[in-house]
């Protein structure tokens, strides 16, 4: 998370005493939903949905506050349910694309 942060701000981390920005990140809504069936009925592909809240400062004091959803689809290839493991990577990614 820290590389896509520091690659799409394209600045550096820093210490907050140091830093001309701090951001400020908050995940406040994960969502995952089945968005299609095999022919069983039984779902296989999932869309993993999560809302990032960002908090932004300046030196200046000048703050800014957004949210940004990120959106991840995965299928579980022959399983009956989503794994932890499916789960995990799904939130990592959808987060990655809210970043």
């Amino acid at each position: 998370m820290l590389q896509a942060i520091t690659t799409r701000l394209q600045s550096n981390l820093s210490s907050k005493e140091n830093a001309d920005i701090i951001v400020t990140m908050s995940m406040n809504e994960i969502n995952l939903y089945s968005i299609a069936d095999d022919e069983d009925g039984f779902p296989r592909f999932y869309r993993m949905q999560v809302r990032i809240g960002f908090s932004y400062i300046d030196k200046n004091g000048n703050a800014r506050n957004y949210n940004n959803i990120g959106i991840y689809d995965f299928s579980v290839e022959g399983q009956s349910t989503v794994t932890d493991e499916k789960r995990f990577i799904a939130i990592n990614q959808a987060s990655l694309q809210a970043i």
